[in-house]
């Protein structure tokens, strides 16, 4: 029997506003799954005291706050070190390159002085972290935050810019999609929606914020020679299925 690498992937979730049902069913699920490897896609962290633009009204007046924000989003890192892959991979999104980009325009003479893996718990010793605007190789496919493009069709201009096989955050839609180039060779794209809460958003109409943005992983099984199956797997009522078992 092949022997095949299990992966799972957590997109956005923008702790401290994460949805709390959906983190525990993600977390859940891909414990049950037991994967070799965990890519976490970014803006898993919010980092709302450092954002350009207003604060919600709406929003914890904590998160106002970068040092109590930093306390409520800390059991993020252990939950997912929790599910127990042997590889962990974190890739910086917008949302945690917002601290350094603070730091830069508010007070560049402390550059250097703040890590935001370490401020938000992410122990190097255990994670590996990619770059915002980088990528990472995993088996036969580019992970990636985002690289430029946002919106409905952000999984097809991304998967054309890569030329390959890509599967990116950012969007906080489920979009998966294979095209074959001119040598019969296949290629997916596929982004894997989010963990967040939308009540907190407030670039969006309800209606479209309700519609395009929808809870879910992604999990797949990479071969001996680097090949890699990927699979979507949204959040239903509730719910998810992965490898025929119901997680609730």
């Amino acid at each position: 029997m092949t022997k095949t690498k299990r992966v799972v992937i957590f997109p956005d979730a923008h702790w401290p506003f994460h949805d709390k049902k959906a983190w525990a069913l993600a977390c859940k699920a891909a414990k049950g799954f037991k994967p070799d490897i965990l890519i976490n896609l970014g803006d898993c962290y919010d980092f709302n005291a450092t954002k350009r633009h207003r604060k919600l009204p709406k929003m914890d007046k904590d998160t106002w706050s970068l040092e109590k924000e930093l306390r409520k989003v800390q059991p993020a890192a252990r939950d997912m070190l929790a599910i127990g892959a042997k590889r962990n991979i974190f890739i910086m999104g917008n949302h945690e390159d917002n601290f350094d980009r603070y730091i830069a325009d508010r007070a560049p003479e402390l550059a250097g002085l703040f890590d935001v893996p370490e401020l938000v718990g992410l122990d190097e010793d255990k994670w590996e972290i990619v770059g915002y605007r980088d990528d990472i190789k995993v088996g036969s496919v580019y992970y990636t935050h985002e690289c430029g493009f946002a919106g409905a069709n952000a999984v097809r201009q991304s998967q054309a810019a890569y030329g390959s096989n890509v599967v990116h955050g950012h969007t906080h839609r489920v979009s998966y999609l294979v095209r074959s180039n001119i040598r019969g060779q296949s290629h997916v794209g596929a982004s894997f929606g989010w963990l967040g809460d939308s009540r907190q958003i407030d670039y969006m109409h309800r209606v479209s914020r309700q519609r395009e943005m929808v809870h879910g992983i992604g999990y797949g099984y990479i071969l001996p020679n680097g090949e890699t199956h990927l699979r979507p797997a949204p959040f239903i009522k509730g719910k998810v299925i992965i490898e025929g078992r119901i997680y609730k």
